[in-house]
């Protein structure tokens, strides 16, 4: 698989590195398993889009969802929201996200220059019977720079 249609692969490790030391109970899914969803669970997802660099610079902008999931039979609104309140906090650490995401063995070779919440949406299904958050993110990043 070529490096490009690797990158969002990478960075969907990336952050799962950064958050699982953080938020230990749920199971963690990558946009490509096959595993079933079933919360408590954080979804990360990164997409290439048309997999086209900016023009002219070689990076690449990745939007990045990560959709953290857990069920009203396992977690009160109080619990939730401080499990929340724990990514957010790995957003916002005292270094940069990007910085951190380039440190994590995961990404490889690849580098992010810039990491930024975009969003952050809370949500309750009582039909499901679940509270979800959704964090919405873009890096840019560069598929295979050497590493410095």
């Amino acid at each position: 698989m070529p490096a490009v249609t690797m990158l969002d692969r990478l960075i969907e490790a990336a952050f799962k590195e950064l958050i699982s030391p953080v938020v230990t109970a749920p199971t963690y899914h990558l946009s490509h398993d096959q595993t079933e969803n079933v919360p408590p669970s954080i979804v990360i997802k990164a997409s290439m889009g048309s997999e086209e660099p900016v023009r002219g610079s070689g990076v690449f902008s990745i939007p990045v969802e990560i959709i953290f999931e857990e069920s009203y039979d396992d977690a009160t609104p109080a619990s939730h929201s401080v499990q929340c309140s724990k990514i957010l906090q790995v957003f916002y650490n005292s270094s940069d996200l990007s910085t951190r995401l380039n440190a994590t063995t995961a990404i490889g070779s690849a580098r992010t220059y810039s990491a930024k919440l975009d969003s952050s949406e809370a949500s309750a299904n009582n039909e499901e019977r679940n509270y979800t958050q959704n964090y919405k993110l873009t890096v840019i990043a560069f598929p295979n720079s050497i590493a410095s």
